[in-house]
C-alpha cells in the first residue's frame, strides 16, 4: 500500500505534467498560426480607379501590433477606368491583418476581389462580398457599398484606409492540428521521462 505522501506526491507530478502539457499545446498551436498559416507571399488585387494611383498595403501580426510604414508594400501605378488585377508581393511576412490604402486621389474606386497565396495552405479567398464585411472604412472613404461583383466607395478625403477587422489565417488542418498534438506528445514523453537521476550533478545536490 502506497504511502499517502507517495500519493500525494504522484498527484501533485501528475497535475504538474498535465498543467506543462496543456501550455505547450497552446504555445505551439499560437505560434503554428500565428507565424506559419499568418505569413503570406503575394497579394492579389482586382480594382477600378477613376484616377491613376497606387495601391498601399500595410500588414501587422494582430490587432495589437500597429501598422507602420516598415511594414508597407505598394502596387505599380494603376490604370484608369478599367479592372485591373494588382499583385502585390508580400515577401512571406506575417499579415495577419492588413490595412489597404487606395491612394489620396479623389475619386471613386470599384474593389471586386482579393486572393492571399503562402507556402503553408490554400489561397485565401475573399469576394466583394467578404471585403464589404470584413472591411472598415475610415472618414476619408464615402458611400462604402455592395453591388452585384464589386464594393465601391468614394474618396473625399486625406489618408483614405481600409482596415481589416478580423484576422487571415490559413486553413491547414496537419498543421494547425496534428502537427501541434505531435509536438506535445513529444513534449510529454520528455517531460514524463525527465528525472534527477538523468543529471548526475542536480541528483548529487
Amino acid at each position: 500500500m502506497l504511502h499517502p505522501i507517495s500519493v500525494i506526491r504522484q498527484r501533485k507530478r501528475a497535475l504538474i505534467l498535465f498543467t506543462l502539457t496543456v501550455l505547450f499545446f497552446i504555445f505551439i498551436d499560437a505560434l503554428i498560426s500565428r507565424v506559419a498559416l499568418s505569413s503570406f507571399s503575394n497579394l492579389e488585387i482586382k480594382l477600378e480607379v477613376e484616377h491613376e494611383d497606387r495601391l498601399t498595403v500595410y500588414y501587422r501580426s494582430g490587432h495589437r501590433a500597429h501598422f507602420s510604414d516598415k511594414r508597407t508594400v505598394f502596387s505599380e501605378p494603376l490604370p484608369t477606368g478599367k479592372p485591373t488585377q494588382a499583385s502585390i508581393n508580400l515577401r512571406d511576412r506575417i499579415a495577419r491583418n492588413i490595412r489597404l490604402d487606395p491612394g489620396d486621389t479623389h475619386g471613386r474606386v470599384k474593389i471586386y476581389g482579393m486572393r492571399l497565396t503562402g507556402h503553408f495552405g490554400p489561397p485565401l479567398q475573399l469576394d466583394a462580398e467578404d471585403i464589404h464585411e470584413r472591411f472598415i472604412p475610415n472618414q476619408a472613404i464615402e458611400n462604402f457599398t455592395l453591388h452585384s461583383d464589386h464594393v465601391q466607395f468614394d474618396i473625399h478625403g486625406a489618408d483614405p484606409q481600409l482596415v481589416l477587422k478580423d484576422e487571415l489565417v490559413m486553413q491547414n488542418r496537419f498543421m494547425s492540428l496534428v502537427l501541434p498534438l505531435v509536438f506535445t506528445l513529444a513534449f510529454y514523453l520528455a517531460i514524463s521521462h525527465f528525472g534527477r537521476s538523468s543529471f548526475p550533478a542536480f541528483y548529487d545536490l
